[in-house]
């Protein structure tokens, strides 16, 4: 697990399921930058 992840947009956000979080925040925030403001 990752305590802290950092996007290529520079947000920082805390996963809580790990690796899947991270892909989703990560998929979120190529779709729509706007829908993940973490």
């Amino acid at each position: 697990m990752v305590p802290m992840v950092q996007c290529e947009n520079g947000h920082v956000y805390h996963p809580r399921e790990g690796e899947k979080a991270f892909k989703i925040v990560t998929r979120l925030a190529e779709e729509d930058p706007r829908k993940n403001r973490l």
